[in-house]
């Protein structure tokens, strides 16, 4: 039986909560310290952890 890594999450999503005051909105992010990108794949991971800080 063997195993594989596999991708989740591709890109970014974003979700608005309803009903929650103040406004709160839960991202999820493709994981930066995966495989499946390829190891010279550096950019998304950049743009990604800056939208994020610039989100929160």
């Amino acid at each position: 039986m063997s195993f594989s890594r596999s991708q989740t999450t591709k890109g970014i999503w974003l979700a608005r909560c309803a009903g929650i005051e103040p406004c709160t909105l839960v991202m999820d992010l493709e994981g930066t310290d995966g495989r499946e990108r390829g190891e010279d794949d550096t950019a998304f991971e950049k743009q990604s952890a800056l939208f994020a800080l610039a989100v929160s």
